[in-house]
């Protein structure tokens, strides 16, 4: 299918902290202080054209602690790491776009110059099982670029549109006495020409342009770690596409027909190896039926070639936190899925009733397989050149029913993922089955005149089991979620917000955790002033668990007490 939008940032880091993860309750685990400064200008140049400026700069300052008890299964005997880990994060971070746009007569032309800095300092301490003190050095540099005019011939509409990005990450790390720096640099342009027009009862549509990238790394330990391999090093990777993208979709009667193919001549090359030259396609077919009214049936087919991932050419190990040791591998193949999926969709409007569902089934193979050698207190992870297959279950459903008795509807949601893999761990092969499940349902209501409410309960089960262990690991957690909306005097209302968490931590363990919040807001003409307290029970720690590849982890975060904010808005 054809997409719009700009280049995503490829770039990967190589070097990446162990911090706290804050990702389950956001804000709730940071102690941290921001300031932000925002600019935003429009200049109208001439009757049809215009310039537009924002530039924003934010200081952060944030701080996580956290106890994390992480299990390896090993082959050769589990490995149990406990540790308590106080982060600190420092960053600067500058953002600035300047868009062009002019629109006369038949074309329209838009210019967006963007950039994205940010210089960030992070530092780790950890105690326990693996004590050490980390340093680093993470600036990220993004530079982009993105240019479109569309022009009006005849009856047509062509457009030409050239994208392009550049990222940079001078990155350095500092592990007790031993200090590495990474440089990678990465620059990716993608120029193409599409429209589209009618060919009897067909639509005609398409792409065709050049698209080219390079991967620059260096690479230097200045305090040599051991004969684990390489430290010090450069290299260069280039790739080039030409492509074409065609679709063609029909109508007839109640049915929609797409066909779409992207045909690309792919050149890469290596400063450390050889060139290698190939053809990829990959077709879709799409089928969409209006049944009736409200039902609506769809069908897709799809046979999809991966891309080569630039990231994983460098010549040398590179260091990602005290334990972890990465190594590239290159090589050209890509991974091949070939997936089916059905969905369904049926609305009802004057009844309230909406359902969705999706089922989409999946066999795929790549030609490499994810490695992990333990050696000594280091785990190196790297690519082997050997295939594996995998299949894979993916469902999504999803309904709600309006409700006039109670002003309001039920939702229900249904999201489940399961996975056979395959990993190497110390040269032999280990499969593993992953399966996750997440049941949501709420109520929306408004019972009582003009106070909303809304409720949601929500239970995640996630299981990984490895065969050749002979083991499995299971985690099962609930959360219930409500929100009350409650208008005081018409210009002065009051929002609560309750949480509550049951989290399991291992087989017969559990976390409960109970947190409430309240807000009053005022609104103003030119002012709204909201008094927001979190946390009012004043609760201090959050605990989970996780599973991933061969690992299951326990974290216990701290996290921020009761405290009191006020926030004021101006409106111009």
């Amino acid at each position: 299918m054809l997409t719009t939008g700009e280049l995503g940032e490829t770039l990967r880091p190589l070097i990446v902290l162990p911090a706290p993860s804050t990702s389950r309750l956001g804000q709730r685990s940071l102690f941290n202080r921001t300031h932000v400064v925002t600019f935003n200008t429009l200049l109208r140049l001439t009757d049809n054209s215009q310039m537009n400026l924002q530039v924003t700069y934010a200081n952060d300052r944030e701080e996580a602690s956290a106890q994390r008890t992480t299990e390896y299964f090993v082959n050769t005997g589990n490995r149990m790491i406990d540790n308590k880990k106080e982060y600190l994060e420092k960053d600067d971070h500058l953002t600035a776009k300047l868009k062009y746009e002019n629109n006369s007569g038949g074309q329209y032309l838009k210019n967006e110059l963007s950039g994205d800095l940010l210089w960030s300092r992070q530092w780790l301490t950890e105690r326990g099982t693996n004590p050490h003190d980390l340093y680093g050095r993470l600036p990220e540099y993004t530079l982009k670029d993105n240019l479109m005019v569309m022009r009006r011939m005849g009856n047509r509409l062509v457009t030409l549109e050239s994208k392009n990005i550049m990222q940079v990450r001078p990155n350095g790390l500092n592990v007790d006495a031993l200090r590495q720096d990474v440089n990678q640099h990465y620059y990716e342009t993608d120029t193409y020409l599409k429209g589209s027009f009618l060919l009897g009862k067909f639509i005609v549509s398409g792409r065709a342009g050049i698209n080219a990238g390079k991967y620059a790394f260096s690479s230097n330990m200045q305090t040599l770690l051991d004969s684990l391999g390489l430290w010090t090093g450069s290299s260069h990777y280039f790739f080039s596409r030409i492509y074409a993208n065609p679709e063609v979709e029909y109508k007839i009667s109640d049915f929609d027909i797409t066909f779409s193919n992207e045909l690309s001549w792919n050149h890469y090359s290596y400063s450390v190896g050889d060139a290698y030259s190939r053809v990829l396609y990959s077709p879709e077919l799409h089928i969409r039926w209006q049944a009736s009214p409200r039902w609506q049936l769809g069908a897709t087919a799809d046979i999809t070639n991966g891309n080569v991932d630039a990231n994983q050419f460098y010549p040398t190990i590179v260091l990602q936190d005290y334990q972890y040791i990465h190594r590239g591998l290159a090589d050209y193949r890509v991974a091949r899925d070939k997936g089916v999926s059905l969905s369904a969709r049926y609305g009802d409007a004057l009844r309230g009733t909406h359902l969705v569902g999706r089922v989409k089934r999946t066999f795929g193979s790549t030609p490499y397989t994810t490695s992990q050698e333990y050696e000594g207190d280091y785990i190196i992870v790297s690519l082997q050149p050997q295939r594996t297959t995998y299949n894979a279950w993916n469902v999504t459903l999803f309904g709600s029913q309006g409700i006039g008795a109670l002003k309001g509807s039920l939702n229900a949601r249904v999201l489940y993922n399961a996975k056979d893999a395959e990993m190497i761990q110390n040269g032999e092969q280990m499969p593993f089955k992953t399966r996750a499940l997440n049941l949501t349902a709420g109520l929306t209501t408004s019972l009582i005149p003009t106070v909303d409410v809304d409720y949601h309960l929500t239970w995640m089960r996630n299981t990984m089991k490895m065969q050749r262990l002979g083991s499995s690991s299971t985690i099962n957690s609930w959360k219930h979620e409500a929100k009350v909306h409650i208008p005081i005097v018409r210009l002065l209302s009051l929002e609560t917000l309750a949480e509550y968490y049951h989290n399991q931590l291992s087989a017969n363990r559990f976390k409960d955790i109970f947190f409430a919040d309240a807000s009053l807001k005022l609104q103003l003409r030119r002012f709204d002033i909201t008094l927001v307290l979190n946390n009012l029970l004043n609760r201090k720690t959050y605990a989970y668990a996780l599973n991933s590849d061969l690992m299951r982890s326990t974290s216990s975060l701290l996290i921020s007490g009761r405290e009191l904010m006020i926030n004021i808005y101006y409106k111009l």
